[in-house]
């Protein structure tokens, strides 16, 4: 359970990360600002983790892991998600 306390903690960390640089240093403007940043950067590194976990032989083998959390595949999903909404916010 403590496992789970602290994997979870890790991808509110780098969504939190995420969102900040976005928004507040790279100035990117987004529908929602911070906090929908946020849950869909969120969203992003749970996705991230997923697919870590579906592919881990395969595509994120040799990046590094931290408490069981690949952080490449989480900061990927996450940057990722936060340009789609951007993308989808700017039509």
């Amino acid at each position: 359970m403590n496992e789970i306390v602290i994997q979870a903690s890790i991808y509110l960390g780098i969504a939190l990360i995420v969102s900040m640089l976005t928004i507040f240093i790279f100035k990117v403007r987004i529908v929602g600002r911070y906090w929908v940043g946020f849950v869909v950067a969120y969203v992003g590194s749970l996705i991230g983790g997923i697919v870590n976990f579906l592919f881990k032989n395969n595509i994120f083998k040799f990046f590094s892991d931290f408490y069981g959390v690949n952080i490449f595949a989480s900061l990927f999903f996450a940057v990722a998600f936060i340009l789609i909404l951007r993308r989808i916010s700017k039509e």
